[in-house]
């Protein structure tokens, strides 16, 4: 799996050079990818949401804002493992496989 910092300046150098190639580059290859970085760019939130809450439930020592972090962590960790395995479900070798093809097109 691309790295979010990767997919980012994918995305972003598609966005610059579009303009440069026909209407399938825009409409359906930089959309896939669009939609890939961002799966991926909201798990990563979700990774950080987590890191966050367990330092913050680290540092806590009041039982109500304890007990309030352990919630926020709970859900941040179902919405995380949900998120990545809806990525992972549509993120296939043969998803791969097909992008690295049409990325070929345009070598």
């Amino acid at each position: 799996m691309a790295s979010v910092s990767a997919q980012k300046k994918l995305r972003y150098t598609m966005e610059i050079v579009a303009v440069a190639f026909d209407s399938e580059f825009r409409k359906k290859l930089y959309p896939q990818v669009t939609l890939f970085q961002d799966l991926l760019g909201t798990v990563n939130d979700h990774a950080t949401a987590k890191i966050l809450f367990r330092d913050w439930l680290s540092k806590s020592e009041n039982a109500e804002e304890k007990a309030f972090l352990e919630g926020l962590l709970l859900a941040e960790k179902r919405a995380s493992d949900d998120l990545r395995a809806g990525f992972l479900a549509t993120w296939t070798p043969q998803v791969v496989s097909g992008l690295k093809q049409e990325f070929r097109a345009y070598h």
